[in-house]
């Protein structure tokens, strides 16, 4: 469900639609405002383009208020929107759970995180078994191909070139040998390569 209301313009001189955003980063969810589109000058007709572009189960917020003449609509009026005691209670409502669930998210990637095992630091070929989390393609200078990440049963998730041989689905249990080497910034995540003996285990 999306947040809208409606706002005026610079100059106050035509009613204009705003939506409410929710940014989330790796570390903290804030909200932000957007310009949509101009509406009309008059009221009425305003919030009747506004709920015809809005979907169903969104929200519309936003008194009437008055629009400057237009012989003094100028680039150097602006009237900001100020929500009633009554938005500004659902809002805050609606944040609380918005951050409280991003809170959720955050604490179970950790707790995912924390789970895994560091890959091992080694020049031989191992036994990677465990399961396909997503296969993806990617385009090079010598065309296009297809990649996977796998989660190890040891715990700890890999990266590399689906080989050519297989048809790996998200959810496969495979198992394979290949070189192995963590990446520079994680020592839980790393790449494989060269992989040989290549067995879906499905």
């Amino acid at each position: 469900m999306a947040t809208y209301y409606i706002d005026s313009g610079r100059g106050n001189g035509f009613y204009t639609l705003r939506e409410t955003l929710l940014v989330q980063t790796e570390t903290t969810a804030y909200e932000q405002t957007r310009y949509v589109k101009t509406l009309s000058r008059d009221w009425d007709k305003a919030v009747a383009k506004a709920r015809a572009y809005i979907q169903d189960g969104d929200k519309l917020e936003g008194a009437e208020f008055a629009l400057n003449d237009w012989g003094d609509a100028d680039t150097d009026t602006y009237i900001a929107y100020e929500p009633s005691a009554e938005e500004v209670e659902a809002r805050a409502k609606a944040k609380a759970e918005r951050e409280a669930k991003w809170q959720k998210i955050q604490a179970e990637r950790e707790a995912e995180y924390a789970a895994l095992s560091e890959i091992p630091v080694t020049d031989d070929r191992i036994e990677i078994k465990g399961t396909v989390q997503k296969v993806y393609s990617k385009e090079t200078k010598w065309g296009n191909t297809y990649r996977a990440f796998i989660l190890d049963d040891r715990g700890y998730k890999l990266n590399g070139a689906e080989p050519k041989s297989a048809n790996w689905h998200e959810g496969d249990r495979v198992s394979f040998y290949a070189t192995v080497s963590p990446s520079n910034d994680d020592p839980k995540f790393g790449f494989y390569n060269r992989p040989t003996k290549i067995e879906v285990l499905n």
